[in-house]
């Protein structure tokens, strides 16, 4: 080997499965999302956190079952944000890899808030919860649409690939190298022909 070697391309049908992968699990945790924001507005409405010193202040999981799933929906929201970024770089879109790991990010931070909150009871950390989760949810949105883009207004996934013309009775190749176009290269088969002839 004489020089350095890059990952090898994806194929056609590679791109094309972990896109429709991407879809679905950026669909997916929009959905988890929108659940968790109404858990949330509902533990504010409807849940009573003890005062600090009481034995079940800052209880996740002694507070109600709002309060409980609430603080395990955010869990999950944890790990399948980590998810949606490894899809994210194995499918090499550096768009969804920018916007997941901001979507993770945010939904750590909204973690933190949230968790700080059922702590000191400040209306800032629910506040910076609810920022947290706009922004996760921009991020996924973002992301949603470019993974659904027309493929015609996408770059090609396949960074090489060989289409086969016939000219003029001898085999050519065409080099596509990222674009619409590329250049005709006569293909051994042809060269042979051509010098019988």
């Amino acid at each position: 080997m004489t020089g350095h070697q890059g990952a090898a391309p994806l194929s056609g049908h590679q791109a094309e499965s972990r896109q429709a992968g991407l879809r679905r699990a950026s669909l997916a945790i929009l959905i988890v999302l929108l659940i968790q924001f109404a858990l949330g507005i509902s533990v504010n409405l409807y849940v009573t956190l003890p005062a600090a010193g009481h034995s079940e202040h800052s209880s996740w999981f002694g507070n109600g079952p709002l309060l409980a799933l609430h603080a395990a929906f955010g869990m999950f929201l944890v790990l399948a944000a980590i998810f949606v970024l490894v899809r994210a770089i194995m499918a090499r879109k550096v768009t969804l890899i920018v916007t997941s790991s901001a979507g993770l990010a945010a939904i750590i931070v909204a973690f933190f808030f949230g968790a700080t909150f059922a702590d000191k009871l400040t209306n800032g950390y629910s506040l910076g919860m609810a920022i947290s989760f706009a922004v996760a949810l921009a991020c996924y949105i973002i992301g949603l649409f470019a993974v659904s883009a027309p493929r015609g207004a996408q770059s090609l996934q396949v960074r090489s690939a060989e289409v086969r013309h016939v000219d003029g009775g001898h085999e050519m190749i065409a080099e596509v190298t990222g674009g619409s176009e590329g250049r005709l290269i006569p293909t051994a088969g042809s060269l042979q022909r051509a010098s019988a002839e």
